[in-house]
């Protein structure tokens, strides 16, 4: 009986220490406009990586060094991104963002959660 009680105390106190983790978990989503002065419409992952890289710094408070990136290309125009970094203030945030090029502006589409990663 003793050893069960334990293990329930325990597990109690393992949900404690997650709990301010998970409820203070938050969603960002949105998008940002980027100057193309260049006018192409071709989006490849390097490209991509860099602008999406400037919107997510800018965005987000990112602890220089704790970024990862994974690129693919979606189409001619769009490729897209899922990154992982640690911020400054010591989250983990995961998510992914889209580049879509127009002729006069570049969209940047991104989705973030700071909740967890899994298995990024």
């Amino acid at each position: 009986m003793a050893g069960l009680v334990l293990v329930a105390f325990v597990g109690w106190v393992i949900a404690a220490a997650c709990a301010p983790r998970v409820l203070g978990a938050e969603h960002f989503h949105g998008k940002r406009y980027v100057a193309n002065p260049t006018r192409q419409r071709a989006m490849d992952t390097s490209r991509a990586k860099s602008i999406g890289r400037r919107v997510i710094r800018t965005v987000f408070a990112v602890r220089l060094g704790t970024e990862i990136y994974a690129c693919s290309r979606h189409l001619f125009s769009e490729s897209g991104c899922d990154f992982q970094f640690t911020s400054k203030y010591g989250n983990t945030t995961c998510g992914n963002f889209k580049a879509r090029a127009y002729r006069s502006r570049i969209a940047v589409y991104y989705d973030a959660y700071n909740g967890g990663c899994g298995d990024f």
